[in-house]
């Protein structure tokens, strides 16, 4: 039976993040196949960080949801609207 876990994962993960590698941690990626596909992992989600962050942000720029369904209340025509003008008109 194989091995599916390592002891050593989460500091080749933290090793990857911080990039601060020792010299115990780099002879056990040598020896070790589950870290290495844990660097490949971690190196992989930094990666995509940027787009993630990228993405977070333009988010964040959106309005609340609640002005958004203002606005698209305020911004739907009212089928009272017209007869309302046209009430107002005719008093005018």
């Amino acid at each position: 039976m194989s091995q599916t876990s390592c002891s050593q994962e989460g500091a080749i993960a933290r090793a990857v993040r911080a990039g601060e590698w020792n010299g115990t941690l780099e002879a056990h990626l040598r020896e070790c196949a589950i870290c290495r596909g844990v660097q490949d992992a971690a190196r992989w989600m930094q990666a995509l960080a940027p787009a993630a962050r990228l993405s977070a942000q333009s988010q964040n720029d959106l309005p609340a949801g609640m002005e958004l369904e203002w606005n698209r209340r305020r911004n739907r025509r009212s089928p009272g609207l017209g007869a309302i003008r046209r009430m107002a008109g005719a008093l005018g």
